[in-house]
């Protein structure tokens, strides 16, 4: 997935995330926002298929237990609750979580060196090289890398010249692969208009850099979305129709900045509740 598309398709959170990286020059801040990107992407993908789990009414023991662990989430909360949650969705046929979803992953070769590197640096040894990887094997092994560089762990310069590189390519070919992420489109309803019998729903679509108005959505008073306004939304594939509410897993709030902090006027942006 090239950067452009990157930075044109994905939801707004790792779109504004990935410029970010761009702009950086220094390898070591180029290496932290690349961990910052992962872990947006991996807390966007829990609270997407959340998000369809808490919109259906069948419910899943494993699911509700690290649903209970998001008082004060870790990285590796997250990406329990985005197994549990996708597998559940699997079961229940939702087209967004296919079963190939989780196959070996053959055809993405930079998250592949990057799952190999990855290792080599937690066993602190050479392994051999793998054609393959899965999806489930890429997170853990980035979780466990983020665990331990993040504070008092901080790799040296020449471990960081040799990491970076490899760790955004696979990072970016992570986004490329999570396709349901940009299938989905996030929206904010930016406002709500009562018009004689009819309900205007003003939408402002939230993918790439960019916010972009969009078509109405209008409704009779049995679909209006009372009580949504100001707040994010995701509108699956091939329809207008808003499906499923974000907050409070994803809010919209005014003057957050995402990490790392940035110099100038902060910007209003989607935040993600840690």
């Amino acid at each position: 997935m090239g950067s452009e598309r990157c930075i044109r398709d994905s939801p707004y959170p790792i779109a504004k995330c990935y410029e970010r990286l761009l702009a950086a020059h220094d390898v070591g801040e180029r290496l932290e926002r690349t961990r910052f990107l992962f872990e947006v992407t991996l807390k966007y993908a829990a609270c997407v298929a959340l998000a369809g789990y808490l919109n259906d009414e069948r419910r899943d023991e494993r699911t509700d237990a690290a649903i209970s662990l998001l008082t004060r989430p870790s990285m590796g909360h997250w990406l329990n609750l985005f197994r549990t949650c996708a597998r559940h969705q699997q079961t229940l046929g939702n087209p967004h979580f296919p079963d190939a979803l989780f196959d070996k992953i053959r055809d993405r070769p930079g998250m592949t060196e990057a799952y190999v590197k990855i290792r080599n640096f937690l066993d602190d040894k050479q392994n051999g090289a793998q054609q393959s990887v899965t999806l489930l094997g890429f997170l853990e092994a980035a979780v466990a890398y983020r665990n331990r560089t993040t504070g008092h762990g901080a790799p040296r310069r020449e471990q960081l010249e040799e990491m970076s590189p490899v760790l955004e390519a696979g990072v970016v070919e992570l986004i490329g692969y999570l396709d349901f992420l940009r299938r989905t489109q996030l929206v904010h309803l930016s406002d709500l208009r009562v018009e004689r019998r009819s309900f205007v729903h003003h939408l402002v679509r939230m993918m790439g850099t960019t916010q972009v108005a969009i078509a109405h959505y209008t409704t009779d008073r049995d679909q209006e979305l009372l009580g949504a306004d100001k707040q994010l939304l995701l509108r699956a594939p091939a329809t207008t129709t808003p499906v499923m509410s974000l907050p409070p897993l994803v809010i919209w709030a005014p003057g957050a900045v995402s990490r790392p902090q940035h110099r100038g006027k902060p910007q209003r942006q989607p935040h993600q509740r840690q």
